[in-house]
């Protein structure tokens, strides 16, 4: 025993497996939905909500939620402030951002690829055919590039087609990794794919949709609107209240024994038919001893029932928009108590929300992007600049600014010692051009030089002050400091 681990020990000195040992390569635990089609995820709580359940949405109803008007402000809100700030490269090579910048961020279909992005928060994935075509692309020297250089037979994306969601089946291996996506009888490779997931947890290439989750608000605003309008139509066509004698009556045109009598009850019921339908109602004017009406019609008084309706829609309208992360009181006041300053914090908490989801579902696509117009055209070995955006946040902004205005007015000192600052080194007329902000010309606008007074001789007198007029005292020191 004491020989074999001796003989162990030399082994293992000698085959160096003494050395610190990597992790273990690969995977263990297989997909529990592929190879084949990835369905639906789990919908546990179907059964227990039924119809309304957010588990159990599919692709045409979020379609018909967009439409819903509270849906579409917040989506709108949602999506919005990502056109309002600027994307930019960071890193790489010079030529491969000066390339990049042309035919991504320049390029014509870029627009309408951030905002297909943005839908996969709608439909929780979208998936992008990739359309090539090769041109000459001419790179710009505001690129990074010294001079105009153009580069010829270029591979450049022509456009990124949005796939419908509703057509999409995704296909999976048994590691759950994306092999490709079958739309009706054509399937896509991951080299001509785009797959966008939006909150992809747990691997699920399906995504999950900020939609779901105000699904059964949505639907309970939908059933109590058919309500509130059934109800209103009712009011204005309310039923019919009728009184009549209780009696049977002849017509004595005719002999009683060639007829039957007919009650009055039974009379006013068809001629309360007739008004139904818009036809004619006449009563005869019939008085009891004290003077009242025998005969008569009148409609059903229901008291006003709206109110009751209108607290269960407002609150539904707010928890759609607080489930897609949209602060009610920044898009809209339904209610009496608020201010200023609390939408103004609530604006500050809806900006960092959508910060996160810069970072996971906006540059990270949009990267991929970028990575594989550089792979084809430069190579697997050429580094990849990274598609980088502002900040969303207000605070970061306005503290920017701040600093910005404070550095324009810091003096810098050249070797040989002349001085200037950076304010000097801005174009105004060409930041104008580019705010396409229209200007005077400068001999239009420029005012004529004020002239300096005359200086005074040596010998000149200077004129006394003119003294106090009568009837006002005399300044004294204290009134002098107080001037």
């Amino acid at each position: 025993m004491a020989l074999r681990g001796v003989f162990g020990r030399l082994w293992l000195a000698l085959s160096g497996g003494g050395a610190r040992s990597g992790p273990p390569l690969g995977a263990v635990v297989r997909s529990q939905y592929g190879p084949g089609t990835l369905g639906y995820w789990s919908g546990m709580d179907v059964r227990w909500l039924g119809e309304r359940s957010p588990a159990n949405v599919q692709p045409w109803q979020r379609k018909l939620m967009r439409k819903d008007s509270q849906v579409s402000l917040g989506l709108a809100a949602l999506k919005s402030p990502f056109f309002g700030i600027d994307y930019f490269l960071k890193g790489g090579s010079q030529q491969a951002r000066a390339f990049l910048q042309k035919t991504l961020l320049e390029a014509p279909y870029w627009n309408s690829l951030l905002w297909s992005v943005l839908n996969s928060m709608d439909f929780g994935f979208v998936s992008h055919e990739y359309v090539w075509s090769i041109e000459d692309v001419e790179l710009d020297s505001d690129d990074g590039v010294a001079a105009p250089a153009t580069l010829p037979s270029r591979y450049v994306i022509k456009r990124l087609r949005d796939l419908d969601p509703d057509r999409c089946e995704i296909l999976i291996d048994e590691w759950d990794q994306l092999v490709g996506v079958r739309v009706m009888n054509v399937t896509l490779p991951t080299e001509r794919l785009l797959h966008v997931v939006h909150e992809g947890e747990f691997g699920n290439l399906r995504g999950a949709s900020v939609l779901d989750r105000a699904f059964p608000h949505w639907y309970d605003n939908v059933v109590n609107v058919i309500h509130l309008n059934r109800y209103l139509e009712q009011k204005g066509n309310p039923p019919l209240i009728g009184t009549a004698p209780n009696e049977i009556r002849y017509d004595d045109r005719k002999p009683r024994d060639q007829q039957t009598g007919r009650h009055c009850l039974d009379v006013l019921s068809e001629a309360l038919a007739s008004l139904r339908g818009g036809g004619l109602c006449l009563l005869p004017d019939e008085r009891d001893d004290k003077g009242t009406p025998r005969w008569s019609v009148t409609a059903l008084d229901a008291k006003e029932r709206v109110e009751q309706f209108l607290p269960v829609i407002r609150y539904n309208d707010a928890k759609i928009l607080r489930a897609l992360w949209v602060p009610e009181r920044i898009a809209t006041q339904d209610s009496s108590v608020g201010s200023f300053a609390m939408s103004d914090v609530h604006f500050d908490v809806f900006l960092l929300a959508l910060e996160v989801k810069k970072e996971r579902t906006v540059l990270g696509p949009l990267n991929e992007v970028a990575q594989a117009l550089v792979r084809y055209n430069f190579g697997r070995s050429e580094s990849c600049p990274r598609v980088m955006a502002t900040g969303l946040s207000r605070s970061n902004n306005d503290t920017l600014k701040e600093a910005f205005l404070k550095i324009l007015q810091v003096p810098q000192t050249l070797p040989d010692g002349r001085t200037y600052n950076a304010a000097q080194l801005m174009k105004i007329n060409e930041i104008l051009r580019i705010l396409k902000i229209p200007q005077h010309r400068i001999d239009d606008v420029a005012a004529p030089p004020v002239p300096q007074p005359a200086p005074l001789a040596p010998d000149a007198l200077v004129p006394p002050p003119n003294p106090p007029t009568k009837g006002e005292p005399e300044p004294t020191e204290s009134d002098q400091d107080a001037i």
